[in-house]
């Protein structure tokens, strides 16, 4: 697992993770009854894990299919005789 995610998207990550997970559990000890706060508190962990290891995974996955559809329209370019 290769870092992707520079210091100040880290940073920024690590604060929206910890402002979803806030308000999420404010909603749950208002209401215990609200599964959108739990789907809440589930995205801002991931944002808070993002942020903590540097890696996001759809970051990944985006460089992954350019990188392999740039790789694909160069082989198309390629003169076979």
């Amino acid at each position: 697992m290769q870092q992707n995610v520079g210091n100040v998207d880290a940073y920024v990550r690590l604060t929206c993770g910890f402002t979803m997970l806030s308000y999420a559990t404010a909603r749950m000890i208002k209401n215990q009854n609200k599964e959108g706060a739990l789907i809440i508190a589930g995205l801002a962990a991931m944002k808070i894990a993002e942020g903590i290891s540097r890696y996001c995974p759809m970051i990944d996955y985006v460089n992954r299919v350019v990188v392999s559809k740039s790789i694909q329209r160069k082989m198309d370019e390629v003169p076979t005789e």
